[in-house]
């Protein structure tokens, strides 16, 4: 199957268009989950403030699993109160009773990081709850102890987002991409519209149609091109008219001739035989084509031709007698060189029969 042009740059405009679509929708998909990750932490980290100052502001006989349960309630997030010395002291996630069985969180990341900052932040996989979370702890003091708050999330609910961002991303793009392939299409059209004609023209040329002219305006290449083609078909045609005048002007010439002539190609085969050759020795079928001998019929003539060939002489001449018409020519041979080497010959024959009676 042949690919035109246009289907070619056609499928390169929407290669070119998809891959850009789809780096674009991974900068943006990068982007807003970054975005996302950043707002999840600032809020986070809003709400642990506000965590830590009802820790500092609760009374000292208030029951921690029950102020992470109000917490988490409050704020929509899994809250965690720990003591200085790492153990849990309530989480919104377990009840009073399992909170023993916890480990020691004093090596959990965001509250070593608290324990020098202040404030503390990680992202991991939990080992209570089996799921990955975005923890904020924060540190407190109060008149009967130290601590920590910590707020998490989880990642799954961001994953939610970015997996919304992913869908609308793609009903935004895949449209678009559509869009792009049609304008690809016509755009493609445009562009080898004159192409085509270049094309259509060329071969109108090449067929022989030497007066086909191509139309294209612009000042582009494609514009340059067609004018050198129809440059070229303007000289193809002078240098045709030439060569017709010539062979013309050569063909009277030979006409009007009263010595037969004849010329040979370079393979040795009859390329021009004028009518006066024709008449002297009775030849009535077209020789062209032919070797000397299928047309002329006598060795004599052969002979020079082969000899002037093998000894690459420039002229040989001969008087050869002929039977049929009974007649006695002066043959003169003479090569045709392009350069250096042998393009042919031409024979003169020069009918001296009268000649010949007048002498004996």
């Amino acid at each position: 199957m042949r690919w035109r042009i246009h289907n070619k740059i056609t499928v390169v405009f929407v290669t070119v268009t998809a891959v850009i679509l789809f780096g674009t929708s991974l900068v943006l998909n990068s982007i807003f989950q970054r975005y996302i990750y950043q707002s999840i932490e600032k809020d986070l980290s809003r709400k642990v403030s506000l965590a830590r100052s009802f820790m500092e502001k609760a009374s000292p006989d208030a029951n921690f699993g029950f102020v992470a349960d109000q917490m988490s309630k409050d704020l929509g997030l899994r809250a965690t109160i720990i003591d200085v010395n790492g153990v849990v002291l309530g989480d919104s996630e377990f009840d009073p009773e399992e909170l023993d069985e916890l480990e020691n969180h004093l090596e959990r990341p965001e509250i070593h990081e608290a324990i020098t900052r202040g404030y503390g932040q990680s992202r991991r996989f939990s080992t209570s709850t089996h799921e990955d979370f975005l923890y904020i702890a924060a540190s407190f003091i109060r008149s009967d102890r130290k601590g920590f708050v910590r707020l998490a999330l989880p990642l799954a609910e961001t994953n939610i987002v970015a997996h919304r961002i992913n869908y609308f991303l793609g009903i935004a793009f895949i449209p678009a991409f559509f869009l792009a392939v049609v304008a690809s299409y016509f755009a493609s059209l445009f562009i080898t519209k004159p192409i085509k004609q270049i094309a259509q023209g060329a071969q109108r040329i090449a067929s022989g149609n030497f007066d086909e002219r191509i139309h294209i305006s612009g000042k582009d290449e494609i514009s340059d091109l067609a004018r050198v083609f129809n440059q070229m078909a303007e000289e193809i045609q002078e240098r045709i008219n030439e060569v017709a005048l010539g062979k013309s002007q050569l063909e009277a010439v030979f006409s009007s001739m009263t010595e037969g002539v004849l010329v040979l190609d370079e393979h040795g085969k009859i390329f021009l035989m004028n009518k006066a050759l024709r008449i002297l020795l009775n030849i009535v079928e077209d020789p062209i084509g032919k070797r000397p001998l299928e047309a002329i019929r006598h060795p004599d003539v052969q002979e020079m031709i082969t000899e002037i060939q093998k000894r690459e002489v420039e002229a040989l001449s001969r008087e050869i007698e002929f039977s049929t018409p009974q007649r006695i020519m002066h043959v003169q041979t003479a090569l045709i060189r392009k350069g250096e080497m042998a393009s042919g010959m031409v024979l003169v024959f020069h009918d001296i029969t009268e000649l010949r009676c007048l002498e004996n």
